[in-house]
């Protein structure tokens, strides 16, 4: 599995996501079929991960939080 950063492919959409919420961090990635968005607020971190097409597994759980 690699985790792949297309965090510029969205900078209108993360520019946006800054202005509008107290969030001072965004990365994007992509895992696969999967997107991983991981943001960082004032006292503590969020992960997003979704599919659209299955499920996330466990395994790529693990393993995000492992990389991120």
């Amino acid at each position: 599995m690699h985790l792949v950063d297309v965090t510029a492919s969205h900078a209108k959409d993360i520019q946006r996501e800054l202005a509008a919420t107290p969030v001072h961090f965004i990365k994007v990635y992509t895992l696969g079929n999967s997107r991983v968005v991981y943001k960082k607020k004032h006292g503590f971190s969020e992960i997003v991960i979704s599919n659209k097409l299955r499920g996330i597994t466990d395994k790529e759980v693990d393993f995000v939080v492992l990389m991120v």
